[in-house]
């Protein structure tokens, strides 16, 4: 090698190693929210039941129903009755400052119960976290499905008895309709093997809620496990609904004055993913008609983000991180990890080129593959941001930047609040957390009918649509 070039080679930078495209669980040394337990009050109890007393007979059923948004770091739920919708309230289980979400964990007590949380008296190895981290994969376990089946028929339980505490003067003695609804990503019902493992899950978390005791460890291949998984309990008054959770979390927009018709784009920041999806609304014959044109979720959620910035760095650096309480700002996160800020912020440069490259992706192929002939790529996308990292600028930033790339024009606007749900049941600016729980807390008809993105063909060159069964036009272009 000549002696100049081996000079360039030696002040040359070396490249930044690439952001990581699979997860690295990240447990830190310590548990840090053990002071956040709450020992179950008496009234938890009654979420065995199906129902508050002895039913009387002769009177009408009245219909529950349960959304839940079963989140990477969070959980959060919400019940509809009596035409109105209600955040849970998790007072009984947690005594953080946001009662309105609940971490997605539990502990198992030394006699194999599991409870809600991080038990002041179980060790580290006896807190299961990452419930959610398989899911996100293409293929789930049934090791997997179980240990968070036991955390959903935990939250199940206490939904119920929330419910019974909440409404017990409405609600005793009469027969009660359960029906329950769970969040799936945008492309999780393009996916058979993913809607299966879904399925799965909430059957079997069903039949564990209803038990005397919820056992913290289950052997997946138990024939009773087996069968509760496949099949679904007479107790629900219809099959659980697996709801894409953009169609949820827009749910409050198609019935508000802010509402157009047409194409618009969902960017949801999730602890584990990043859920960006293309979609469009129309109103025909009475009933709202969504068609998906393009989904894409990535693990680029928001413990991806801190994995990205422990890149390089050494085990006891990553063992003082709790991706669920830890800080987010760039510098802040430096001082707790033992980092230099300057290496956070590149990491975090990267990271956001990632973020945006996919947003970008996903608008250019619904614009020159999908929906060519939306009035949105002359008058402006609609955008809507959310989840739990929604607000965090490592997001937006990137996130604008690949819509406007492909669309010129963006409009982003903010989820208006569902209007069965009342504004003093959350603290302001908060509704775009709980938005997923509360738009799935109503009867799945109420959403009108979707149709997947498998089942649309991409756009010949005129801009005609064909679909798998062929639908008119109409059906999915707004005029």
């Amino acid at each position: 090698m000549p002696a100049s070039a081996q000079i360039v080679a030696a002040v040359k930078p070396k490249a930044e190693p690439a952001v990581p495209v699979t997860f690295r669980s990240i447990r830190p040394s310590a548990l840090t929210r053990q002071c956040q337990y709450v020992e179950a009050p008496d009234w938890v109890e009654a979420g065995r039941q199906l129902s508050l007393g002895e039913e009387r007979t002769g009177q009408p059923p009245i219909d529950v129903f349960i959304g839940i948004d079963f989140g990477t770091s969070y959980t959060k739920a919400a019940v509809g009755l009596m035409d109105a919708i209600f955040p849970v309230r998790w007072d009984g289980a947690n005594s953080a400052d946001d009662q309105l979400t609940l971490p997605t964990e539990y502990s198992v007590l030394e006699g194999g119960r599991a409870v809600l949380g991080q038990h002041p008296r179980v060790t580290r190895e006896s807190v299961l976290v990452n419930l959610k981290h398989p899911f996100l994969m293409p293929a789930v376990s049934r090791r997997s499905i179980c240990e968070a089946a036991v955390f959903l028929a935990l939250v199940i339980r206490y939904v119920r008895s929330w419910t019974y505490k909440e409404h017990g003067d409405l609600l005793r003695h009469k027969r009660l309709n359960w029906m329950l609804n769970l969040g799936m990503p945008s492309n999780g019902l393009e996916d058979d093997q993913q809607k299966i493992a879904y399925l799965r899950l909430v059957h079997l978390a069903w039949h564990l809620s209803l038990q005397d005791q919820v056992p913290g460890r289950l052997d997946s291949d138990t024939s009773q496990v087996l069968d509760w998984m496949t099949n679904r309990p007479e107790s629900l008054a219809d099959e659980p609904g697996l709801i894409p959770e953009f169609l949820a979390q827009v749910a409050g927009y198609v019935q508000s004055s802010q509402r157009t018709d047409g194409l618009h784009c969902l960017v949801d920041v999730g602890g584990g993913s990043l859920d960006v999806v293309t979609f469009s609304v129309i109103h025909r014959e009475g009933e709202d008609k969504f068609a998906i044109w393009a989904p894409e979720v990535k693990p680029l959620g928001v413990h991806m983000l801190l994995q990205n910035r422990l890149v390089g760095a050494d085990t006891q650096d990553a063992s003082a991180v709790d991706p669920i309480s830890c800080a987010l700002e760039a510098e802040a996160f430096a001082r707790q990890a033992s980092l230099k800020p300057d290496t956070v912020l590149a990491r975090d440069g990267l990271f956001g080129q990632e973020v945006e490259k996919l947003v970008r992706a996903v608008v250019a192929k619904t614009k020159t593959k999908r929906y060519k002939l939306s009035p949105a790529w002359a008058n402006g996308l609609r955008v809507f941001m959310s989840g739990g990292g929604g607000s965090l600028a490592e997001y937006r930033g990137p996130v604008d930047g690949g819509v406007g790339r492909v669309a010129h024009r963006v409009n982003m606007l903010d989820i208006p609040r569902h209007n069965k749900v009342a504004e003093h049941l959350f603290p302001p600016g908060s509704y775009h957390r709980i938005s997923v729980a509360c738009g799935l807390a109503q009867d799945p008809f109420n959403f009108g009918t979707l149709t997947l993105a498998k089942d649309i063909e991409d756009d010949p060159a005129l801009g005609a649509v064909h679909v798998r069964p062929r639908l008119d036009r109409d059906d999915l272009y707004a005029k």
